[in-house]
């Protein structure tokens, strides 16, 4: 039976409330809260284009399908989806085919979905038994290895509630997101049998990339299934896989030291000066998980897994023999196989079974994906391969069709779905115009209006530019590098440009947590204007001062006196792959730590205390006016996963919004009522975008709100900058139903260190520079900071994950009262 659904009454900050009981899976209650408009709106403003979206249309499906739970027998550990795949494509080629007619789809972890139900037992599950490799012991062979996999019938997904949800007849339930979730699996399946994939991509090495420091770039595809008004399309997008380099693992570990002097010799990989315990730990981490062939001479070659590297070499590692007679790793290898190491001083890799490997035997299979975080040395060769122009983009992506096969995938046909045109979806675009931007009314250009969503700071004077009271040069670079002369230039230039924008000297000084702005030696060398400037629009913020403000007119949602707005940023940022013991950090801009790779802001509410107080202070002290309060407030979260982003988002709302009885936006003791607009903010989708009838990038300002968005939440794309590098990605927003795309392209052009539009507005950029810069928060001994390497302190990341948490918040450092209402994460 579907949920029933019981409409509330608007709540006063204009969002919608609706509570929905039942329809859990196995019949289990549930109720939750489903918020969202009722009714899509579009907006009308401004000049109408066509333009090509990297989208295809695709039918549903009518048939019934059946989702089970996939559970494997082996609990000692949680095996690679890519090894899940291999077990399931056997499962249902080998052991079973006559009960997988037709196949089923399965995700290659927990979930598979069919369109035949299958044949259960009393328990409603049935179990297979599936022969997979052999069971070995140390680096001998002995009998096959047998994985036992359980389906367990989960529930029916009918694709009919789909179709009512695309029509605007049904909410957003777990109904409709379960068949979006099979349709996605279906799609998937045939290029994840054949191709190493992620988690929405897959990539092949017809083009590839060598970068260095044992990284191989590979092309590849991500698809998604998508809904829209009365419609379902396929979002395909060019993506790019960081894979290990295949060959000897020696080799590769040479590379991925990264020294320019690095070659293979009998010294290379010897623990001592030369290789320190850090860097073997720091190696280990880089190849932990990665599969490598153990090539004896005269042996059948055995796959293994590496965990990490030795610390010790092949001939210092003893272990007691069979025979109870104590052996090294290189005695071990010439007794029992006759195989005398090139190195045996080198170090062993630990595989999966406790074994010791020497390096020089093991050699790294091709098709690897890399789920670690990209060096920074190699990041420009990342980009340079992945920057593709808006035509190329979307001709390599049509030509993905061809790689893709949804016309030849067999599980494609047997679940009733087809692609309809091979041609992209053509949608309709509005240009909004950009917005006036003022500067002090001592420039002699008071007004701007950007072009191509960028201007310069010829004849400007900041709006409200603050002087340095006084200041000290320090310089690190070699004197031969630069000298006095080069000293007295920068200098001189550094002053002219404070002078020309407005920042002049001033005898005033008090004591204050003191603001510092990094420059580049060889920049300052040749002493170019504009790069003063753009240090002064970073320094002057970091003083407490303003660049510059949109002109009232162009953001009438944001100078309305009846009702004062203000605007928060809120961002998460999580650790990278693999730190799962590192916290995540949270930022209003002011930033916390919490428990890592969770969403929901722990601190939002204390967060909002203070930033309300702020903003009813600046208009008391700082604006000599009476205290108004807020009637406004718009909550810009950034981006991470689109559903579970909602989720955190409304839960911090809820948490703060929806408690006091008089159902008032109360905050503490400020008394504060005001209608409130939470906007997602996502950057990280893979929606491109292409004029029609010019091979030029879509112009600054371009938004689409139909033929793509959602069917029943007000969301949008916008694209409000000029991209530096191939194709422009715009940006994706989800909203309460209030027409503010014009405020988002605003605001995409007040970021105060920039001359440019930027790609998302700067309340959530501020956020996340302010969450990027954790970094600063910890003193450099604690080795604490999302980028330190662990290996340098042995007992940094030891204990339970709450004790780890708990060292993190007792050594976070917040920043000087001083600078924590001004601008000073403004650097770089």
């Amino acid at each position: 039976m579907p949920p029933k659904v019981s409409q509330a009454p608007s709540h006063p900050s204009g969002i919608a409330i609706r509570r929905l009981r039942g329809g859990a899976r196995h019949g289990a209650p549930q109720s939750r809260l489903q918020v969202g408009p009722a009714l899509v709106k579009f907006g009308a403003v401004d000049r109408r284009v066509k333009i090509k979206i990297n989208a295809f249309a695709v039918t549903v499906p009518e048939c019934v399908i059946y989702q089970y739970d996939v559970i494997s027998s082996d609990k000692t550990t949680t095996l690679p989806a890519r090894f899940n795949m291999e077990l399931f494509k056997l499962l249902q080629t080998d052991v079973a085919p006559e009960v997988f007619t037709p196949r089923a789809v399965y995700d290659g972890r927990k979930i598979a979905f069919t369109v035949k139900k299958l044949q259960l037992n009393d328990n409603r599950s049935v179990e297979f038994s599936v022969p997979y490799g052999t069971r070995q012991t140390g680096l001998g062979v002995t009998t096959p290895r047998i994985y036992k996999i359980k389906l367990t019938e989960a529930a029916v997904v009918n694709p009919q509630v789909l179709q009512r949800f695309i029509a605007g007849k049904q909410s957003q339930e777990n109904s409709v997101l379960a068949v979006i979730t099979a349709l996605n699996v279906v799609v998937r399946m045939e290029p994840y049998l054949n191709h190493p994939f992620n988690i929405a991509s897959f990539f092949t090495n017809t083009e590839s990339a060598n970068v260095g420091l044992g990284v191989q770039l590979w092309r590849g595809y991500f698809q998604s299934v998508r809904p829209t008004w009365n419609s379902m399309f396929i979002n395909i997008d060019i993506s790019t896989g960081s894979m290990y380099m295949p060959g000897k693992l020696t080799t590769i570990l040479v590379q991925m030291l990264g020294r320019s002097n690095a070659t293979l010799n009998e010294r290379t990989f010897i623990p001592g000066p030369g290789l320190t315990p850090g860097d073997i730990r720091k190696l280990g981490r880089q190849i932990s998980g990665v599969r490598v062939t153990v090539r004896i001479p005269g042996r059948p070659d055995v796959e293994r897994v590496v965990k990490k590297l030795s610390l010790d070499t092949a001939k210092a590692i003893q272990f007691t023999s069979p025979k109870d007679r104590p052996m090294n790793v290189v005695d071990h290898l010439w007794r029992t196989y006759n195989v005398r190491l090139q190195y045996p001083d080198f170090i062993c890799a630990e595989v999966g079974n406790g074994a010791f490997i020497p390096i020089e035997l093991c050699h790294i299979k091709p098709g690897q994906i890399m789920r670690k975080q990209i060096s920074g040395e190699i990041i420009k060769e990342v980009r340079k391969f992945s920057t593709m122009e808006p035509p190329d983009g979307l001709r390599s992506i049509k030509q993905g069709l061809d790689v893709l096969a949804y016309g030849q995938s067999e599980y494609v046909r047997h679940f009733g779905m087809a692609v309809t045109s091979p041609e992209p979806l053509e949608v309709d675009a509005r240009i909004l115009a950009p917005p006036v931007l003022e500067y002090s009314n001592k420039s002699r250009q008071r007004e701007i209006t950007p072009k191509d969503g960028k201007w310069n700071m010829t004849d400007k004077i900041l709006f409200e530019p603050k002087a340095i009271p006084k200041w000290s040069l320090i310089i690190f670079e070699v004197k031969k590098h630069f000298d006095n002369a080069a000293c007295v230039n920068m200098t001189k230039a550094f002053v002219d440009a404070c002078h020309k924008f407005g920042m002049y000297s001033s005898s005033q000084f008090r004591q204050v947590g003191i603001p510092t702005q990094c420059m580049v030696g060889h920049m300052c060398c040749y002493a170019q204007p504009q790069y003063f400037a753009n240090v002064c629009l970073k320094l002057n913020v970091k003083l407490g001062g303003i660049n510059l403000i949109p002109w009232p007119t162009s953001v009438p949602a944001l100078t309305d006196v009846r009702n004062p707005t203000m605007i928060i940023g809120a961002d998460v940022m999580h650790p990278p792959p693999g730190a799962n013991d590192r916290p995540s950090y949270t930022a209003a801009v002011e930033m916390h730590v919490q428990k890592g790779r969770q969403e929901i802001i722990e601190h939002f509410q204390s967060m909002c205390k203070e930033l309300i107080k702020d903003y009813c202070d600046y208009h008391m002290v700082i604006e000599k006016k009476a205290q108004i309060k807020p009637k406004r407030i718009i909550v810009y979260r950034g981006e991470t996963i689109m559903h579970r982003c909602l989720l955190a988002v409304f839960t911090d709302s809820f948490r703060w919004c929806f408690r006091n009885p008089r159902k008032k936006f109360l905050i503490l003791t400020h008394d504060v009522d005001a209608k409130i607009t939470f906007i997602i903010v996502r950057k990280r989708h893979h929606i491109r975008r292409k004029k029609t009838e010019t091979r030029k990038a879509l112009p600054c300002g371009t938004v689409v709100d139909r033929g793509i968005s959602h069917p029943t939440e007000f969301n949008f794309y916008l694209l409000s900058h000029g991209g530096l590098l191939g194709t422009s990605r715009p940006t994706h927003y989800s909203v309460s139903p209030d027409n503010l795309q014009t405020l988002m392209n605003a605001l995409c052009y007040v970021y105060a260190r920039s001359t440019r539009s930027v790609s998302i507005p700067a309340p959530v950029y501020y956020a996340d520079t302010v969450c990027s810069r954790a970094n600063n928060h910890f003193s450099p001994d604690s080795h604490l900071g999302p980028d330190e390497d662990w290996s340098a302190s042995s007992d940094t990341g030891t204990g339970t994950p709450a004790e780890i948490l708990e060292k993190y918040r007792k050594s976070f450092m917040p920043v000087h009262q001083g600078q924590g209402r001004k601008m000073y994460f403004q650097v770089g």
